[in-house]
């Protein structure tokens, strides 16, 4: 026998890759299947991808709305002193709630004074005077008055406020208090009058200042 009749003997005895009706077989369906699988999960996965995607940009949109974070507060040296000169951005200043007042001054006269000097049953401490004008109707001397709410202590029991020479710039300054009445400080001594003092976030000043 020739090499041709063999080649095509050989070609006659292949058994076919698939069986005779295969297209309606169990493995037919078992193609489609995956195939039908295959689609699906390929919808599934664009859906999937797309939704993805679009959450992403609310979740960074999102994060471009949220409030940036506060940068510390500048502090200079102030030559010739111990004490720093804080200076907050404008963010930083409405955060922290910072309000400001100038120093005032009023006229006061040593009522309580003149009233245990009647009465020794008064008290005659200093630190109980009271603002007023004397019986005669002398006016009395005039004295500095801040928000009693300027006033800070530290643990030596010294007494500040915080003075703001120009916008977002706050510098610790000591006072000596004479006597306080209601929510009014009257001073025997501090910054000169009209100078700007922080009567609102004094606190939160001092936490800047020592880093707490």
């Amino acid at each position: 026998m020739s090499s041709s009749q063999n080649v095509i003997h050989n070609i006659d005895t292949v058994k076919p890759a698939f069986p005779a009706g295969w297209r309606n077989s169990r493995n037919w369906r078992t193609v489609l299947l995956y195939m039908a699988f295959a689609i699906i999960g390929g919808i599934m996965w664009f859906l999937l991808a797309t939704s993805g995607f679009s959450l992403t940009n609310q979740v960074l949109a999102q994060k471009s709305d949220a409030p940036t974070k506060i940068e510390p507060a500048k502090r200079e040296p102030i030559e010739g002193s111990e004490l720093i000169r804080l200076i907050l951005s404008p963010r930083a200043a409405e955060r922290l709630g910072i309000q400001t007042v100038p120093i005032g001054e009023e006229e006061v006269a040593l009522e309580r004074a003149a009233l245990a000097l009647a009465d020794p049953a008064s008290p005659t401490d200093p630190g109980s005077l009271m603002p007023a004008t004397s019986a005669e109707g002398s006016s009395g001397t005039m004295q500095k008055v801040v928000p009693y709410s300027a006033l800070l202590y530290d643990t030596h029991g010294n007494t500040w406020v915080y003075t703001s020479p120009k916008p977002l710039t706050f510098v610790r300054h000591q006072v000596e208090v004479d006597y306080i009445e209601g929510d009014v400080a009257v001073l025997s001594d501090g910054p000169a009058t009209g100078i700007s003092v922080v009567s609102i976030g004094a606190v939160e000043l001092y936490g800047t200042e020592f880093g707490n």
